[in-house]
């Protein structure tokens, strides 16, 4: 079932164009799972601000839920910062304190041990789970969620991932990330914003078959390819070279080694087939 239709949507800002995806066609089912991918200012947050009908748009979102269906987690949370952790959840949750401690969303996201903090003695990390615990325990149909895992790292981004994919297993979820490699394990469909204009939507399959390639081969520095007196076909930027074949990827990275210049062959993957699909 299609839950949500995105379809020529613009947004401006007094005389510049933020969003612009006239002549796309965008449609969500339910229980999709689509990452949000682009540079910082491309239009990711602003689309999801259309979403919620928080921004002046035209053309056309039709949606199969009610805004309450939504649950949201931003980077930036505010709270009253004189309440303790489990006033927060006596509050939204409307339970008492020894119930609370015994729900599963304060193990699974690890929150016991910061229940009688301050949410001004909160870290980041500590303030986003609670964040996350918070919204994900009212079961909403569809989540939007603006690069949650920001701040943390590697372990802990890793278990807050495992712990939402299982949450959100049958929800609609729209993510922005800049983690491609759980994108790679997580999605089935991508929107890639650049510069406001819509770069591609639709399943991670097509996307690799249609920016098919060998590898990339990244320039550790790129002022050494000035050296060069036989410049790569693929080229982009002076500071990585696509590769389409394994033959041809052996024959820049030789070249290369000539000419003692430093690099990185990383075999394509969903990074490598987003920096290509920028450049044609």
């Amino acid at each position: 079932m299609c839950l949500l239709r995105i379809k020529d949507l613009k947004v401006n800002f007094k005389d510049q164009t933020v969003l612009d995806f006239r002549g796309h066609d965008i449609e969500i089912k339910s229980g999709d799972k689509v990452a949000l991918i682009g540079k910082n200012g491309a239009g990711k947050s602003t689309l999801l601000n259309c979403l919620l009908h928080e921004v002046k748009y035209t053309g056309c979102i039709k949606e199969k839920y009610h805004q309450s269906d939504i649950g949201v987690v931003f980077q930036e949370n505010v709270y009253f910062k004189f309440l303790k952790v489990y006033e927060i959840f006596e509050l939204v949750w409307n339970k008492p304190k020894k119930l609370i401690l015994k729900s599963k969303f304060i193990k699974n996201f690890n929150l016991a041990s910061i229940m009688n903090k301050y949410i001004s003695d909160l870290s980041g990390g500590e303030k986003q789970r609670l964040t996350i615990a918070l919204v994900f325990s009212q079961n909403k149909k569809i989540y939007l969620l603006d690069e949650i895992n920001s701040g943390l790292d590697y372990d802990n981004r890793h278990e807050l991932s495992k712990i939402i994919n299982n949450i959100t297993e049958e929800k609609t979820v729209i993510q922005i990330s800049h983690y491609f490699e759980e994108v790679e394990n997580w999605a089935n469909k991508l929107i890639i914003l650049d510069r406001g204009k819509m770069i591609y939507f639709g399943s991670l399959s097509k996307f690799y078959s249609i920016n098919k390639h060998d590898s990339l081969i990244i320039i550790n520095d790129k002022k050494s390819l000035s050296r060069l007196t036989q410049k790569p076909l693929n080229l982009y930027s002076n500071k990585y070279i696509v590769s389409s074949s394994i033959d041809e990827r052996h024959d820049i990275t030789n070249l290369l080694e000539q000419q003692k210049i430093d690099y990185k062959v990383v075999p394509q993957n969903l990074y490598t087939t987003y920096k290509l699909a920028l450049v044609t």
